[in-house]
């Protein structure tokens, strides 16, 4: 069964400066891989920009990978 997303893109919750270390989030293209948020994300409204998006998640052999996305990629 597929995930039913809460928030459709992960850029909208960090506007609203809900956004925090530990959000499980999906990579829209993969929502069957939960990744954790690892490292809080800043917006800057003057300049309109987000800083990547730092997750950490278990692998197919379960190794845990880290990796970093933009917010437009991810879904809560």
């Amino acid at each position: 069964m597929p995930h039913l997303f809460k928030v459709a893109c992960y850029l909208e919750h960090i506007r609203r400066d809900r956004a925090a270390a530990g959000d499980t989030v999906y990579l829209k293209s993969r929502p069957d891989v939960p990744m954790t948020v690892t490292r809080a994300t800043r917006y800057n409204s003057a300049a309109n920009q987000v800083s990547m998006v730092s997750v950490s998640y278990l692998g197919p052999d379960l190794q845990l990978i880290r990796a970093e996305f933009h917010a437009e990629e991810l879904s809560l």
